[in-house]
């Protein structure tokens, strides 16, 4: 899959922000991940374990899951289920080029709703675009609308 598309580097996913930027591209230029959502879990939950903020477990009989590396608070993520969402949405929508994007703010947020909100948040941050934050500017506005009392527009 690598060798038919030309313009993609060789990576590592060693957890730098390329690595994101090349799923992403992976998505654009393929139409998505060559081993689907697993294939793409796998490869997005390596880079998030690369960050040292998580380490990964054993969810079920058939997925993996990852976990905080911390005792307290412990935050848990579903990569394959977080895949699976963003596949079946509307937004971001299928080949937009930035669903891993995404991907990362949300976890970002949950890491911080879930209380690791100091320096260790660092290496993630450090992954997430700081020119375009898609599923923070969405979260910010829906809580807006919410917290305003007015019911969301369809978009």
């Amino acid at each position: 899959m690598w060798a038919e598309l030309v313009n993609v580097p060789e990576r590592r996913f060693e957890g730098d922000p390329e690595d994101i930027d090349t799923l992403n591209f992976i998505d654009y230029e393929a139409g998505d991940h060559p081993e689907g959502a697993s294939g793409a879990a796998i490869i997005f939950g390596g880079v998030l374990v690369k960050t040292g903020l998580f380490e990964w477990a054993i969810g079920d009989e058939t997925h993996l899951v990852l976990v905080t590396t911390t005792d307290y608070p412990r935050v848990m993520i579903y990569p394959y289920a977080r895949m699976a969402e963003v596949e079946h949405s509307s937004w971001p929508a299928p080949g937009n080029a930035q669903r891993f994007d995404w991907l990362l703010e949300e976890v970002a947020l949950r890491l911080w709703v879930g209380g690791i909100c100091d320096d260790r948040l660092g290496p993630l941050l450090a992954l997430v675009g700081r020119n375009e934050t898609l599923y923070w500017n969405s979260a910010k506005e829906a809580l807006a609308t919410l917290k305003a009392g007015r019911p969301p527009e369809a978009g």
